[in-house]
């Protein structure tokens, strides 16, 4: 697998890209690749920031067999033993790629020493905007399969074997740990997120707020409900709206009004009438009111209707009560 499962469209970075996408087409199964992976030091000899721009996992044969740290440069880079520097568009550099992979490996290598000191572990660099020169000449502190160019992205799947094989061999007193060590520490570790929850004071503050609101809009219903032929009330779930209802119903009830309250399932008609049990109202479906109204004046109406039909219950019915 590679984090995160796209290039991240926030980094303008088109040799880190190029690495990325040559790196994605490594099977799923036998590597694990993090892109930009950053950390903050969590001991004394550990650096405060870094980041790593490549780090992979050879879980091949279902082993933790290695991993491999991998620093991409872009632009025209050089190196010139005599100045013993980096240049990179023909600027000297402060800090040289090596040194970078270097650093981040020992850093690793500290910060996850108990999962790490038994697995080979090393650092390799990556320019592949350009062509290396030297070929299988290396500079002394350079091996040739640490060094790899634009030639690379086209090949690598046989290059990042090769690299791991020399890892292996480099390091052959290190043999590796189960692939449960990789899934059950150092993968959840890399892997781990974060939430931000609100503490429950901050919660009930924003509770009490909008108690507080529906409250003041309910008692708004209330008052314009006697000045008022037609109110319309709209609101989520759990906003009051059945309640009010029940409540105007049985104001209006108790005044000697008959009222007719409709609602559109046949569960809810049944609940308002045990909620509104009084002789003045009538809580039944819309549906049901219809059929009523309708055969009370036109009894034959229904005979050659398709009741359960979805259009004539939400069309022909409702034009029909109207007309």
């Amino acid at each position: 697998m590679i984090y995160p499962p796209k290039f991240p469209n926030s980094i303008d970075n088109p040799a880190e890209e190029n690495v990325f996408n040559a790196l994605a087409k490594l099977p799923q199964n036998d590597f694990d690749i993090f892109y930009s992976k950053c950390f903050s030091g969590s001991s004394g000899n550990e650096s405060s920031d870094y980041e790593i721009d490549f780090l992979l996992i050879d879980k091949r044969n279902n082993c933790f067999n290695g991993l491999l740290i991998i620093e991409v440069k872009g632009g025209i880079l050089s190196y010139s033993a005599k100045e013993n520097c980096w240049f990179q568009n023909k600027r000297r550099m402060d800090h040289g790629p090596d040194d970078q992979a270097k650093k981040n490996k020992y850093n690793l290598l500290k910060r996850y020493k108990n999962i790490l000191r038994n697995v080979p572990t090393d650092w390799a660099l990556w320019f592949p905007e350009g062509l290396s020169s030297t070929g299988s000449f290396t500079p002394t502190h350079l091996a040739p399969w640490q060094v790899m160019d634009y030639q690379a992205v086209d090949e690598v799947e046989d290059v990042i074997d090769n690299i791991f094989s020399n890892i292996q061999e480099r390091y052959a007193y290190h043999e590796g740990e189960p692939i449960e060590t990789y899934k059950n520490k150092l993968e959840k570790s890399l892997l781990r997120g974060m939430g931000i929850v609100q503490p429950m004071n901050i919660l009930l503050k924003k509770y009490e707020e909008k108690y507080i609101y529906l409250e003041k809009m309910q008692k708004m219903f209330f008052e314009q409900m006697y000045q008022q032929k037609r109110i319309a009330v709209s609101g989520g779930a759990g906003t009051g709206k059945t309640i009010m209802a029940t409540a105007a119903a049985i104001d209006f009830a108790n005044e000697g009004k008959n009222v007719l309250l409709l609602c559109y399932n046949r569960m809810l008609s049944e609940a308002l009438k045990k909620a509104c049990d009084h002789e003045n109202i009538t809580a039944i479906t819309f549906h049901s009111f219809a059929y009523d109204f309708i055969t009370s004046i036109e009894p034959d109406w229904f005979a050659d209707k398709n009741t359960n039909d979805h259009f004539f219950n939400i069309e022909t019915l409702p034009k029909n009560l109207l007309s």
